[in-house]
């Protein structure tokens, strides 16, 4: 254990590489987490569950999120989360148990890999500036699949297309938040350098892989579906576009979209018509047709 705040635990892999990060720096991710991550998705997305009743997320830093990347990928996995972490370990009468759950409201996070151990090379300070915004998406996926099992009884867990969605929502707006900006702007170039170093360090590390998972989707859209069964970086950012198109069609704030979608019974096109409407597929024409 590294790190205790007052919504956080952060644990660090006692076999991580060397060259990591401090004890200090791990506090100061649990208190990104406690001011910064948590109210955005809380406020957006619904309170997490608490299945351990502590109060808290854990939040493991751990080479195995870098063993998850093939070495020399053009991408890489930079956290993850299980939804095996939220059941109990034995069956009850409303769950069946999973022997490996760590029955616990956590998730995995990269770690600092200088010499290339556990894959390719990971320099503290590309993880550092990758760590909120991982923080925030893999913390949404936490928050959708407790809700649904604890809170809003739901049949199933939300459709990968859509939760992915969802999370790179959450990475958008950690940087509207950091970055003093809203939704329904017109944000240009001149927008963010006008900043200086502060606005443009924030777009590079809180949505920029947003435009560029939507680059590589506008570059190969007919071989491309917005809501694929798959977890590519194409699909994820044609996710993210759409709904974003989305919400601002439906309003002039984003409102209740967020949580709406985020504490919805149904998955996938049913959740999409219940927020946005039975005609949500003329809309998703539309988005297309703007492309």
């Amino acid at each position: 254990v590294a790190a205790v705040s007052s919504k956080a635990i952060v644990v660090a892999d006692t076999a991580n590489p060397s060259g990591g990060f401090t004890d200090a720096e791990y506090s100061s991710f649990a208190t990104t987490f406690d001011t910064l991550v948590r109210p955005i998705d809380v406020q957006n997305f619904g309170e997490p569950s608490d299945v351990d009743k502590n109060g808290k997320t854990i939040i493991f830093f751990t080479k195995e999120v870098n063993k998850l990347t093939p070495r020399g990928s053009s991408g890489f996995i930079g956290g993850f989360f299980y939804e095996r972490d939220l059941f109990p370990t034995q069956t009850t009468s409303d769950l069946q148990g999973c022997a490996t759950s760590n029955f616990a409201e956590m998730y995995y996070e990269l770690v600092p890999d200088p010499s290339a151990r556990f894959g390719d090379v990971r320099s503290k300070q590309s993880v550092l500036d990758l760590t909120p915004s991982t923080l925030v998406h893999e913390f949404q996926h936490l928050i959708n699949a407790g809700r649904r099992l604890y809170v809003n009884n739901a049949e199933d867990f939300e459709q990968v297309w859509l939760n992915e969605g969802l999370s790179h929502i959450a990475e958008e707006l950690l940087y509207f938040h950091v970055a003093k900006l809203a939704p329904r702007q017109n944000i240009s170039t001149a927008t963010i350098q006008a900043g200086g170093n502060t606005s443009i360090t924030a777009f590079n590390n809180y949505i920029g892989d947003n435009i560029g998972r939507f680059e590589i989707f506008i570059g190969m859209p007919n071989a491309t579906s917005v809501y694929a069964g798959n977890d590519e970086l194409e699909t994820r950012g044609a996710t993210w576009h759409l709904l974003r198109y989305l919400a601002d069609h439906r309003g002039s704030s984003d409102g209740d979209t967020w949580m709406l979608l985020a504490n919805s019974k149904t998955t996938g096109h049913h959740n999409l018509a219940n927020v946005f409407g039975t005609d949500y597929m003329t809309q998703i024409r539309d988005w297309a047709t703007s492309l």
